[in-house]
C-alpha cells in the first residue's frame, strides 16, 4: 500500500503546483525531503534516517496509527516524529503527537486521496468481468477480531473474496470481479483506513466499511463510504449488498469526493505550512 501512498501524494502536489520528484532510498540534501515508510520492516535504521537526514529539510509522512496497538508503533519512532516536522492522514495520529509533545510537536493533516491515474491502470476492461464476489477484502486477518467478523459476514450469505500480497496496480485486477470492498479495522482507535481504501475509491468501486474515526481537514465520513455502525454489522451489511441503486450512487460520490477541484489547494497550504515549521 505504500506505492499508492507515495504516488497519491506525489500527484497530488503536483497538481498544487510543486515540482516534485519520487525516489527510493535517496535523500538530496539541497531540497526538501518527504520520507515515508521509516517504521517498515526492511527499511533503513532510524538511527540512519537521523544521520543523514537533517530537520532543517526533511519532512515525514507518517502513514501508521499511532494511538493503535501495532509493533511497528515503538518510542524511537514517536521520537523521531517529535523531532520533526510530519504529515499526517488523520487528526487521531496529530492527537496523539500532540499529547505526547505538547506544543513542541510540529505535525500537519494532509489530505490524502488517490492518484487520479489509478482509474486508468484496468489491466482487464469492466465489460468483460462478471462479478462473481459480493466484496473483497485484504489485509491480515490476524489484527483485532477480523477472522470473528469475516466468519459472521460470510454467515449471513456475504460472497468474500478475501486475499493478500496484491499491492499497487496488482491490485486492480483483483478487485474487478467484486461489487465492492470490504473495510473492518484491524485496531480498538477506528481511525478510517483511508490509505487501504486509495484504489478502489479512485475506481469508483463501492467500499463498505465500519463506523470510523475521521479527519478534520479530509474526512471521508460523507465521501460515498457506506460506513454502518460495529452493532449488528454483518445483517446490515447483507441488506445494503442487496441495493444496487444504492452501491452504484456510493461508487459515484466516491470518485466525485477524491476529484473534488479543493484537494490540490487544500495540499497545497498544507504544505506550505510544513515548509515554514522546518524553520521553527
Amino acid at each position: 500500500m505504500l506505492d499508492d501512498t507515495v504516488r497519491s501524494v506525489n500527484s497530488l502536489l503536483q497538481r498544487a503546483g510543486f515540482r516534485t520528484a519520487m525516489s527510493f532510498n535517496v535523500i538530496d540534501p539541497g531540497q526538501i525531503n518527504i520520507l515515508f515508510g521509516l517504521q517498515m520492516p526492511g527499511t533503513a535504521s532510524l538511527v540512519d534516517v537521523r544521520q543523514i537526514s537533517s530537520p532543517q529539510n526533511t519532512i515525514i509522512f507518517n502513514t501508521e496509527q499511532l494511538a493503535g496497538e501495532s509493533s511497528w508503533i515503538t518510542d524511537e519512532y514517536l521520537s523521531l516524529l517529535g523531532d520533526y516536522v510530519s504529515l499526517d492522514y488523520n487528526v487521531g495520529n496529530i492527537t496523539k503527537l500532540k499529547a505526547v509533545f505538547g506544543k513542541g510537536a510540529r505535525c500537519f493533516e494532509f489530505p490524502l486521496l488517490p492518484d487520479p491515474s489509478f482509474a486508468r491502470e484496468h489491466t482487464v476492461p469492466y465489460d468483460s468481468v462478471a462479478i462473481r464476489h459480493d466484496l473483497a477484502f485484504y489485509g491480515s486477518t490476524g489484527l483485532g477480531d477480523r477472522i470473528e467478523r469475516l466468519k459472521d459476514i460470510a454467515r449471513h450469505g456475504v460472497n468474500l473474496k478475501c486475499f493478500s500480497g496484491a499491492y499497487g496496480a496488482n491490485l486492480t485486477p483483483v478487485l474487478m470481479d467484486c461489487a465492492g470492498v470490504l473495510n473492518i479495522h484491524g485496531f480498538q482507535s477506528e481511525v478510517f483506513e483511508t490509505i487501504r481504501c486509495l484504489r478502489p475509491a479512485a475506481m469508483g468501486i463501492p467500499i463498505l466499511s465500519e463506523t470510523s474515526v475521521h479527519s478534520e481537514v479530509a474526512s471521508w465520513e460523507h465521501s460515498g463510504v457506506i460506513f454502518i455502525p460495529k452493532d449488528r454489522f454483518a445483517e446490515t451489511l447483507a441488506d445494503v449488498l442487496r441495493d444496487g441503486r444504492r452501491l452504484l450512487a456510493a461508487g459515484r460520490r466516491l470518485q466525485a469526493f477524491v476529484n473534488d477541484p479543493r484537494w490540490p489547494g487544500v495540499a497545497r497550504n498544507t504544505l506550505l505550512a510544513a515548509i515554514a515549521a522546518l524553520s521553527a
